[in-house]
């Protein structure tokens, strides 16, 4: 992601996530309705580790933390060169 447009796409990030919070309070009450207290915390708390396990697993996600420390590895600094000499 070009670094000009980094503070656009977290803000629409923020955005979308703050609202998702009512809606995900409407599809809760609904499940709950429906499911049952078990089903509905069985439910959810499968689709948190299937987010989780995606995070692990796909790159762009996992090399987030840039190697920890706030240390760039070498494929992230040649990745964001790619990125800036296209754009």
């Amino acid at each position: 992601m070009p670094p000009a447009l980094r503070g656009r796409v977290f803000g629409l990030l923020a955005a979308v996530a703050w609202a998702a919070i009512p809606l995900g309070l409407l599809a809760s009450g609904a499940l709950l309705e429906r499911l049952g207290l078990r089903a509905t915390v069985l439910l959810l708390g499968g689709a948190y580790l299937a987010t989780v396990a995606t995070m692990a697993v796909l790159p762009a996600l996992r090399d987030l933390g840039g190697g920890g420390g706030g240390t760039i590895t070498a494929e992230t600094r040649r990745r964001e060169e790619r990125m800036t000499n296209d754009g």
